[in-house]
């Protein structure tokens, strides 16, 4: 890809508190605490860091987590 313009970045986030969990058997996994989860608004923000940046800064990895 290189050459096309074309940019990758890897988003890792730990757990994010969203709708998702709350259709969690807790018999097959056990939900994190809310304490722990990450807002969906810190993911997003992160995202749109790595995508405004100029083509000269590669963003190569975000990891994300409330620790």
């Amino acid at each position: 890809m290189h050459g096309t313009g074309v940019r990758v970045t890897l988003v890792s986030p730990a757990s994010v508190a969203t709708d998702i969990w709350k259709g969690v058997d807790e018999r097959v996994a056990r939900p994190p605490s809310q304490a722990d989860m990450l807002a969906a608004d810190d993911v997003a923000r992160a995202v749109l860091y790595a995508v405004t940046q100029p083509p000269s800064v590669n963003v190569d990895e975000l990891r994300l987590s409330r620790s």
